[in-house]
């Protein structure tokens, strides 16, 4: 799920991103990235669960908030992957 934020008075151009990875043992990750649009640099958090399920209140929860903060949903069902070009 990809999410940016453009506001060009506060020069800001970011972007943030959740995705659900499976891991080698059958668990899974939320995975949470985040930074300035075009450049290099990236922050990114991993957190284990059971299932997409479980996982869902706290993905949620950071979607709802990134929205609070005047971020807009790009692509609802985007895998964003290091060296995207749209980032």
């Amino acid at each position: 799920m990809l999410l940016v934020k453009d506001d060009w008075e506060r020069n800001q151009h970011r972007y943030y991103c959740l995705t659900w990875q499976k891991t080698l043992f059958g668990e899974g990750t939320l995975v949470r990235s985040w930074g300035r649009r075009g450049t290099a640099m990236r922050r990114e958090k991993v957190e284990l669960y059971a299932s997409p399920q479980e996982a869902w209140p706290q993905a949620r929860r950071l979607i709802r908030r990134r929205l609070q903060h005047g971020y807009r949903l790009i692509e609802p069902r985007r895998f964003c992957a290091e060296g995207d070009p749209a980032l």
